[in-house]
């Protein structure tokens, strides 16, 4: 493989992880969302959730946030 082609290669490989990162940050971003939206102050628990659960679903949106 010539240096030309190594290079080529190893764009391909960065725009893929580009788009793979962005898609992940995407995804992580709505878990946030729907998260906050299950215990947020304005809806009023519209869920219905428990504290418990609400507490599990804080855990999962501080991970979320860690990852972002």
């Amino acid at each position: 493989m010539t240096e030309n082609e190594l290079i080529a290669k190893q764009q391909l490989e960065i725009e893929e992880l580009e788009i793979v990162n962005s898609e992940r940050k995407e995804a992580l971003e709505n878990i946030v969302l729907q998260c906050v939206r299950i215990g947020g102050p304005l809806n009023d628990n519209c869920g219905g959730y428990t504290d418990k659960q609400k507490y599990d679903f804080q855990r999962i949106v501080d991970r979320a946030e860690e990852a972002l």
